[in-house]
């Protein structure tokens, strides 16, 4: 009987052993899982609504398109550079090498034309070049599958929350170089007509002696299809509205040596805010108010300028 129940607590022993080994060892599975899934999700999750994956075509392997890097960003995946080309405003095509895994967001593409801009395709031991999908590029996923009704001036724009998209003006914002005017007050500069915010505005010194000007210059050549001006919002029924009347709106474009001013409409009684049709290529946009009209200052609340940059 002493052997039997020597064998017996034998057995319980092994099958405690056995129980509490496999209880560890599913535990370490599950530690290690939960470390895999989050490490992976933070290396691949990117910020652009959670989403992975850009719909690319036109693979060339072992070549590189030479032109117009708009970003190199290192240590990524080549899903994680896809998916910042398709968020990105003007990304077109990434160039991608996977040893060091280097990716190149680029703004010129082999599948869109565009001869102000220079690209080479060559020969590139490596490095893989891949072009968007143009439809969702410019549409965005949401607003491809739901089709939004937007002005003339507004473009579908994808977003985060529900219902996943809106409706926003189609600026040219994003392709302003440079922001200059004839005078500027303190925390008031010309940035302030041009930064999407209406009641963060520009402020001229006050002078009666000359004419006043605000100009942007682009980074690249646009056209422009409206002009939209606001006046200073909080002015609106007050003696000081009338300070934005009479601005003429001009596009200046730069031919060699040559320059071409073009006037294409004139803010009149402004009142709160005019939309004027342009319908012109530009390098730089003017507002210009003459010192025969000035009341000695102007103050701009924004000045939207719809259009898009051609050939993209």
């Amino acid at each position: 009987n002493l052997q039997v129940d020597s064998t017996k607590n034998m057995r319980a022993k092994v099958v405690c052993v056995f129980s509490d080994t496999m209880k560890t060892f599913w535990s370490i599975l599950a530690i290690l899982g939960f470390f895999i899934a989050t490490c992976f999700s933070h290396m691949l999750k990117l910020n652009e609504c959670g989403n992975y994956d850009g719909i690319f075509s036109k693979i060339k392997y072992d070549q590189r398109l030479i032109g117009d890097i708009l970003n190199v960003i290192g240590a990524i995946t080549l899903r994680g550079c896809l998916t910042k080309c398709l968020y990105h405003p003007i990304c077109l095509s990434v160039n991608y090498r996977r040893a060091n895994s280097t990716c190149e967001l680029l703004g010129v593409a082999i599948q869109v034309y565009n001869p102000t801009k220079n690209d080479t395709l060559i020969s590139d031991a490596g490095w893989n070049h891949f072009e968007t999908d143009y439809t969702i590029k410019q549409l965005g996923r949401r607003c491809t599958a739901n089709n939004p009704s937007c002005s003339e001036y507004e473009i579908c724009e994808d977003i985060c929350g529900a219902p996943g998209y809106q409706c926003v003006k189609r600026t040219l914002r994003h392709t302003i170089a440079e922001y200059s005017a004839v005078s500027e007050l303190a925390g008031h500069e010309a940035i302030y007509a041009f930064d999407g915010n209406e009641y963060r505005i520009y402020h001229s010194q006050g002078s009666t002696d000359g004419n006043f000007w605000i100009k942007a210059t682009f980074g690249k050549r646009v056209f422009i299809t409206a002009v939209e001006v606001v006046n200073r919002l909080i002015h609106l029924g007050q003696v000081y509205e009338n300070r934005n009347d009479n601005i003429d709106l001009r596009t200046i474009l730069h031919e060699g040596d040559e320059t071409i001013d073009n006037v294409f409409g004139n803010t009149g009684d402004l009142g709160e805010r005019i939309i004027i049709p342009c319908n012109r290529l530009a390098d730089e946009l003017l507002a210009y108010q003459s010192k025969e009209v000035t009341i000695g200052i102007i103050q701009i609340g924004e000045i939207w300028v719809y259009g898009k940059v051609p050939f993209e």
